[in-house]
């Protein structure tokens, strides 16, 4: 199946993860903290489970502060320390972003190797970034899209699209419910099984979900 084959060494050795931090079309009225949970926990796992396959791993994430903006964008890597570089990288965001990111992968020299799987997670979709993308993908870049919003999927007939919120978001917010919790947690490094996630047949372009 596609997400396989997109994991495969004769596809492409390296992978980039685009975490997205915004979660609503208007990000100054608010966030939606159990998708920027669902993101970053959704991010964690992905990158261990690539670089448990021996795959180089990156990231691309723009929640992360200036102050801190060497850790927006981690070049992929297999070497020893990239699982504690990432999760590190990926404690750091907050759900305010001031720059897109595709401007961030632009500005740092080697984020994106030729050919890498490129992994887009998130429930907002920027049409900068998207853009850039679709540009990446016309070069060879295989594009995943796993969605974990609130909304249905997005449909971008030149990427595949995968639906993982019921991996990701549906059990944060059943759990949410029950305890009475709203607070974000930072991500845990679990693996899940991607293969099981289904995937959303492609149509007219979509762009990203309304506020509550």
């Amino acid at each position: 199946e596609m997400f396989v084959r997109q994991f495969d060494p004769s596809v492409s050795e390296h992978v980039v993860i685009f975490a997205e931090a915004i979660t609503t079309s208007i990000p100054w009225e608010g966030y939606r903290s159990d998708v920027l949970e669902a993101t970053m926990t959704a991010a964690a796992s992905i990158a261990q489970h690539a670089l448990d396959l021996g795959y180089k791993t990156g990231l691309v994430a723009n929640g992360v502060t200036s102050l801190r903006s060497s850790y927006a964008v981690v070049p992929p890597s297999s070497g020893p320390t990239q699982l504690t570089t990432l999760l590190e990288s990926l404690a750091m965001v907050h759900p305010i972003a001031v720059r897109s990111m595709d401007q961030l992968a632009r500005d740092r020299r080697g984020a994106i190797p030729k050919g890498s799987t490129l992994i887009h997670i998130g429930g907002i979709y920027h049409p900068r970034t998207m853009n850039y993308l679709g540009g990446l993908a016309r070069t060879g870049h295989p594009v995943i899209i796993l969605h974990v919003g609130r909304e249905d999927p997005p449909e971008y007939p030149e990427f595949e699209v995968r639906d993982g919120r019921s991996v990701f978001l549906d059990p944060l917010r059943r759990d949410r419910k029950q305890d009475g919790k709203s607070e974000f947690s930072r991500p845990a490094a679990d693996t899940s099984d991607w293969n099981d996630l289904p995937v959303t047949a492609a149509g007219t372009s979509h762009r990203g979900g309304e506020s509550p």
